[in-house]
């Protein structure tokens, strides 16, 4: 299964989302939530974050070498998931969304 997100990026997307909550963070900040001291590791976690379009990155404004880090919501996460794994429109995602939960008030 292409689609299968593996447990050990999730647990360390909820770690980081405990604590920056949607609030920019740097690959230090990152590093020190996650416990880790092996940078190589931390930078997989931020890269496969990237691949899986959960995270946002940002050249530092400061120091244009550095990186500044944003999570993206999990409703934003779970809906661009749900999207790939169906291969239907996002659009078509919330019309058949708004449809099913208006049948099911009646």
């Amino acid at each position: 299964m292409d689609n299968v997100i593996p447990a050990w990026i999730i647990r360390r997307y909820k770690k980081l989302w405990s604590r920056f909550d949607g609030q920019k963070f740097t690959f230090e900040e990152a590093k020190n939530t996650l416990g880790e001291d092996d940078e190589k590791f931390v930078s997989v976690v931020l890269s496969e974050l990237d691949k899986l379009g959960w995270i946002d990155i940002e050249l530092d404004s400061e120091d244009r070498r550095k990186r500044v880090y944003t999570l993206k919501p999990l409703d934003a996460v779970i809906k661009k998931q749900v999207v790939a794994a169906f291969g239907i429109n996002e659009d078509d995602l919330l019309v058949k969304y708004d449809k099913a939960k208006s049948e099911t008030k009646r």
